[in-house]
């Protein structure tokens, strides 16, 4: 999306957007439950009509100041969520989905 396009053209108004955020005590750490637990979110969420975006922090002190967690935690990610604008031209709803086949090798490499 060209970078002077707002967000919200894409994704409808401001009101139709929500954060969830992943905080967890970083001794408990597991980044592989927290993939999980965020896939399970995104699917659900599709399920729903919801579009989803996963985001990542590197910067985990930042991070942690924003939402005022301690020390001690750790906020591994985020996925925004919001009901895409159907008539936009860069919509994902207007794209084809690949054929099965096409992504899909049975028996054959290439």
């Amino acid at each position: 999306m060209p970078s002077s396009q707002p967000v919200t053209s894409f994704h409808g108004s401001s009101s139709s957007a929500a954060i969830i955020g992943f905080a967890i005590a970083t001794a408990e750490l597991r980044m592989f439950d927290v993939g999980r637990q965020g896939q399970n979110m995104m699917l659900a969420a599709h399920a729903e009509g919801v579009g989803t975006c996963p985001v990542t922090f590197q910067h985990q002190d930042i991070a942690r100041a924003a939402v005022g967690l301690p020390d001690d935690w750790s906020f591994p990610m985020a996925i925004t969520l919001g009901y895409p604008v159907p008539d936009h031209p860069e919509s994902p709803l207007k794209r084809q989905r690949v054929a099965m086949d096409e992504l899909v090798l049975r028996n054959r490499w290439s």
